[in-house]
């Protein structure tokens, strides 16, 4: 199991030809150390949309499909989560809370360039730097078939557009809309929706992806 693992390892690395060092100052951006949320949270007694299970609930995920969990924490909840109520295959990447090996074959699996759809929950809101942001993005992108669709969920925080860093990381306290320009950047525009009410870009991969300038 070791060696094969060790060859995993430098597999992933051999392969790995996305256009940007992913691993680079741990994506540029103040860590997120807080544990993923967990099962349905409950925040003012109404079901939280960005975070847990219901992040997933209102994206119409069909069944034998791939999802590229971007960003998706360090418990695997929603990957069994998915897999039993939606029949959907997820593969979570987190370079704050998986480890590299684990990283590593989910940058193998990316490389297919054969997901259906990607998710991406309450990620965007906590990374503070927009160059970390596009290499976030483009990341998701690359997972994507030709085709397929980006999930961006974004927790708006208390809503008031005043960045907070605190011990756990950082919050923008952004909405979703204010991040389409960034997707857009990635996705191309007239590539990407923007749901006020549910919190959430749609972008779709229509003719590859653009790398930012």
């Amino acid at each position: 199991m070791k060696y094969t693992n060790l060859i995993l390892f430098l597999f992933g690395f051999q392969i790995l030809n996305t256009h940007i060092d992913l691993y680079s100052d741990n994506l540029e951006q103040t860590p997120w150390k807080k544990e993923a949320v967990q099962g349905f949270p409950i925040f003012n007694n109404e079901l939280e949309i960005t975070e847990g299970f219901g992040a997933y609930m209102d994206l119409n995920l069909w069944a034998n499909t791939k999802n590229f969990d971007n960003g998706g924490g360090n418990f695997d909840f929603n990957t069994q989560f998915l897999s039993r109520y939606y029949g959907v295959k997820n593969i979570v990447f987190d370079p704050f809370q998986r480890s590299d090996e684990h990283n590593q074959i989910a940058l193998i699996e990316i490389q297919k360039h054969d997901f259906d759809t990607t998710t991406s929950n309450s990620v965007l809101n906590v990374i503070d730097r927009q160059d970390a942001r596009f290499k976030h993005i483009l990341l998701s992108c690359d997972s994507l078939k030709e085709g397929g669709s980006a999930f961006f969920k974004v927790y708006p925080g208390n809503s008031s557009f005043v960045e907070q860093w605190h011990q756990d990381g950082y919050q923008s306290n952004r909405t979703a809309k204010t991040y389409q320009e960034d997707v857009e950047v990635i996705f191309g525009k007239g590539n990407v929706v923007a749901n006020v009410e549910r919190h959430l870009l749609i972008a779709y991969k229509n003719n590859g992806c653009n790398e930012p300038k």
